[in-house]
């Protein structure tokens, strides 16, 4: 396999996003994929150290541009991260969420700088995460706990929306739901 088609394949699958670690799984070189995208700047962009997204417009038909944005974001802050809070709620369209800030949560520290509008943390505990058309994203009920910055009127909206969507059992949604009443003094 050439390493244009290589990275096509991995760009299908991914969202767009290309690592250095993608290539490498392959038995590419590390620098292979620097030098391809020095070499085709409108297929290749680099976003980040060992980060790169597929631009050819020819061959992004079945890309997702929004499932795109978050997998850059995901691929910057290493493997292991994942969407978190009012984040997680907007990619599953739920709870009127649309967070100012993209929030995310990674096992390891995070060394580089991110843009204003992205916010890492770093947690050591363990995490139910779901993996959802290629993008990590912590579950629905810890998700709603999570996203405070989000109407409580809102976020129970969500949740009879995941409900009948059947994103979340109904025993589980009406759990969920006394808890968030009960936290914000509403019940």
């Amino acid at each position: 396999m050439t390493l244009g088609k290589a990275v096509k394949m991995i760009a299908k699958e991914k969202n767009g996003i290309v690592t250095t670690r993608d290539i490498l799984n392959l038995g590419f070189s590390d620098s292979s994929l620097r030098q391809y995208a020095r070499r085709n700047p409108d297929v290749v962009e680099k976003l980040g150290y060992g980060v790169y997204q597929f631009l050819d417009p020819d061959e992004t038909t079945d890309i997702n541009l929004v499932n795109a944005g978050f997998a850059a974001a995901l691929a910057l802050a290493g493997p292991d991260s994942y969407l978190v809070g009012s984040t997680a709620l907007d990619y599953y369209n739920l709870a009127y969420a649309n967070p100012e800030v993209l929030s995310l949560r990674t096992p390891h520290k995070v060394r580089r700088v991110f843009p204003s509008f992205v916010r890492v943390s770093t947690t050591k505990r363990k995490e139910r995460v779901d993996s959802v058309g290629g993008i990590r994203v912590q579950n629905l009920p810890a998700a709603f706990r999570e996203a405070t910055d989000t109407r409580l009127d809102y976020r129970l909206q969500g949740l009879e929306d995941a409900e009948a969507r059947n994103l979340i059992d109904s025993d589980q949604a009406r759990l969920l739901r006394e808890e968030l009443e009960r936290n914000m003094g509403k019940k």
